[in-house]
């Protein structure tokens, strides 16, 4: 039954992602940095809904074989931010930039999938698609390595050294 529903969920937001790629397709430039990086809603208010906050945004991510995760003006041109650990962490097949630190954090077409350009999206988007077993292989790489890597428990060193260079 759970398999049932989440073919349905994933099928209802294949259909937006479609949806986002021709939009994408469409888009008069190839920079990203040219798009609003920003809220989805902004770009594609006729196909995006409204931001989702607590468990029900954890519950679309967890129902959700891909995620997007576009980074905002502020984090320039490196990748952190927390959706980057929370859609890992919940083992969805992460499509990120292709920023300078990606490599410092996971590895690209293991951990996570990258993408440079608007047509690189939709490329890897349509790819995806027809690669369920790449998506979930990829899932469960990202899913263990930010378990292993990205957590406070296995950070705690670091932010011990850091705080003893403080004092």
């Amino acid at each position: 039954c759970t398999k049932s529903i989440n073919k349905k969920i994933f099928n209802k937001y294949y259909k937006k992602i479609k949806n986002i790629i021709d939009i994408i397709q469409n888009f008069n430039s190839d920079n990203y940095n040219f798009f609003y990086r920003g809220p989805l809603k902004k770009n594609f208010p006729k196909i995006v809904g409204e931001p989702k906050f607590g468990l029900e945004y954890y519950e679309n991510i967890n129902n959700s074989k891909i995620s997007i995760n576009i980074h905002t003006e502020s984090m320039s041109n490196y990748i952190g931010n927390i959706r980057t650990f929370e859609i890992t962490g919940l083992a969805s097949c992460m499509l990120i930039e292709k920023f300078e630190n990606l490599s410092d954090l996971y590895e690209d077409g293991k951990d996570v999938v990258s993408y440079t350009s608007f047509e690189d999206l939709k490329d890897k988007l349509y790819f995806l698609k027809q690669n369920p077993k790449f998506v979930e292989k990829v899932a469960q790489s990202g899913f263990k390595k930010t378990l292993n890597h990205h957590t406070d428990k296995s950070r705690a060193d670091i932010y011990i050294n850091i705080i003893n260079k403080i004092i």
